[in-house]
């Protein structure tokens, strides 16, 4: 009814529909036709069952905080590989995150060295500018190592650039910072790659920002007083480290920060 497609006198077992909106849960129902065969009506709707489409591509600034899902759950279009196979893979935390609720984690293996990639959705890119990628990273009382590369499929084996970031740490949270420039426009993926020794203890990734390096933004607080609001800046862009931000006298809303926020100088 309304807007809601719907697909008649359909024979197959199969169907396939290209419409909707990327990474959407949508319900689906079917009953059966007997007019379309000769018969006196039709069945009542049975469902409903569930589907999400495909993940598409998203576009910069990207952030992610991992605070709109309930753990162990990673957000949607997150993917996750297990290379080296064992019971351990990345996902969501509620005890080890920075900002609350949750973080992404991986905990160790007292016998196999940890070798396991969390990887963002899809990013538009465009070539010859540059991108810089800023989180938090923590671990606990044992040493730990993280890095980062980039690619073009959401796989270890298409990690191929970079990296750039790679840190051995211990203990609390840290600020890390990667930056990249694609030679030529298209989708990427950045994956987080954590290859802790054996039997060290857990290792976490929160408040993920990926925006392109502006040199100079301007803030103009026209939505929020929320840092991380692209809409809030002239440019439409977040701050990167190498930014140099203006924040003018006489406006209704100014900047507040809640989670890691990043930029090189403020007038």
């Amino acid at each position: 009814a309304g807007t809601t497609p719907t697909v008649d006198n359909h024979a197959g077992n199969s169907l396939t529909w290209t419409g909707g909106v990327a990474s959407t849960t949508y319900d689906w129902y079917v009953r059966a036709d007997c007019e379309a065969g000769g018969g006196t009506g039709q069945s009542d709707w049975t469902g409903p069952n569930t589907f999400t489409t495909l993940c598409g591509a998203l576009s910069v600034p990207y952030s992610q905080n991992f605070d709109g899902v309930t753990a162990p759950a990673m957000p949607g279009c997150f993917t996750v590989e297990n290379v080296n196979g064992d019971a351990y893979k990345w996902e969501t935390n509620s005890t080890y995150r920075l900002s609350v609720p949750n973080s992404a984690y991986i905990r160790w293996n007292s016998s196999q060295a940890m070798n396991d990639w969390m990887f963002l959705p899809g990013l538009q890119l465009t070539g010859g500018k540059t991108y810089e990628i800023s989180f938090a990273y923590g671990a606990g009382s044992f040493t730990e190592k993280l890095a980062v590369y980039w690619g073009d499929s959401p796989a270890s084996s298409a990690m191929v650039n970079g990296p750039i970031f790679d840190q051995t740490f211990t203990g609390g949270y840290y600020l890390g910072l990667g930056s990249f420039t694609p030679a030529t426009s298209g989708v990427y993926y950045i994956g987080f790659w954590g290859h802790s020794d054996a039997d060290e203890f857990w290792l976490s990734v929160d408040d993920i920002l990926v925006t392109e390096a502006v040199a100079n933004l301007t803030w103009n607080g026209s939505i929020s007083n929320n840092w991380h609001t692209p809409g809030n800046w002239n440019e439409v862009m977040i701050p990167a480290s190498t930014s140099n931000v203006n924040i003018p006298a006489g406006l209704t809303n100014y900047p507040t920060v809640t989670n890691a926020a990043t930029c090189n100088n403020i007038s």
